[in-house]
């Protein structure tokens, strides 16, 4: 893992290699769970992920799936609920923008090599977040992955790498 800030700016980039280095095909599963808080993060903030198609994970996040890009105010009880962003674009991101600070923070990717990107609301009381996260698989576990064809293999000797980038604007 190389991690490259630059002082030009408010960015950096993450760049990962992963090698099998044994000697039998091995499932390669990768997700850049990326949490965004307050004060970054409240029922004002502006949620931009320009995908093609939204599913919820599961029956609960799609009672709410029109609600996907509206954050909310702390609430107590609060279930979580994740949604699935396909996009059209190579050229993936997703930022979320706060008005009251007039700053907000993008996550840039290749959508071809990381192509399940993930939403993760938890706008609990005390547990208030929301996950931005690209990866080449939703977190449902291999055998699910399995299933619906997005488990990823890498032969005997085989690597592959990926590249994130973030910005934070102001």
């Amino acid at each position: 893992r190389d991690i490259v800030c630059y002082l030009d700016s408010n960015r950096i980039e993450i760049h990962d290699k992963i090698v099998n280095r044994g000697d039998t095909e091995s499932p390669i599963m990768f997700l850049y769970h990326m949490n965004m808080g307050y004060p970054l993060l409240d029922e004002d903030s502006e949620i931009t992920i320009p995908a093609q198609t939204v599913t919820a994970r599961d029956e609960h996040a799609q009672t709410d799936i029109e609600n996907w890009m509206h954050m909310q105010k702390p609430t107590p009880g609060y279930q979580e609920k994740c949604y699935y962003h396909k996009f059209k674009d190579k050229n993936g991101v997703a930022s979320i923008y706060q008005p009251k600070f007039d700053m907000g923070l993008s996550i840039h990717f290749d959508t071809e090599e990381l192509d399940g990107f993930v939403e993760w609301k938890m706008m609990g009381v005390r547990d208030y977040v929301l996950g931005l996260e690209c990866g080449n698989c939703y977190p449902d576990g291999r055998k699910a992955m399995r299933e619906s064809g997005m488990l990823k293999f890498l032969a005997p000797g085989e690597s592959k790498s990926y590249t994130v980038k973030v910005k934070v604007y102001e």
